[in-house]
């Protein structure tokens, strides 16, 4: 990553299990990632790297131990709710970043 800016290719992402279960398409990952807010995809759509603008803390040990605070584990909501029901009833006891289901 540090010698070309930060790009990774997208192979690096096929090696991903998670990732293989969706899809092997490279273009599939390239068209998802495009409208990213975190996500920057090369001009020939074969690389991805984190937007400059949104660069990793300086302490990752310190930064994954603040957001362990942060984080919150939650369960009760019934299985045919939709992330977009769990962040709006969330919202209201303050801000949601991120939901994982």
């Amino acid at each position: 990553m540090k010698e070309d800016h930060g790009w990774i290719p997208i192979d690096i992402l096929l090696r991903c299990r998670a990732v293989l279960k969706l899809t092997r398409n490279k273009q599939i990952i390239a068209a998802a990632l495009k409208d990213s807010n975190l996500v920057d995809v090369s001009d020939d759509e074969q690389k991805v790297r984190r937007k400059p603008e949104f660069p990793l803390p300086d302490n990752m040990p310190q930064y994954f131990q603040d957001l362990k605070k942060r984080t919150v584990f939650i369960r009760g909501f019934p299985h045919c709710a939709n992330i977009e029901e769990i962040m709006q009833f969330l919202n209201a006891f303050g801000n949601v970043v991120n939901v994982i289901t």
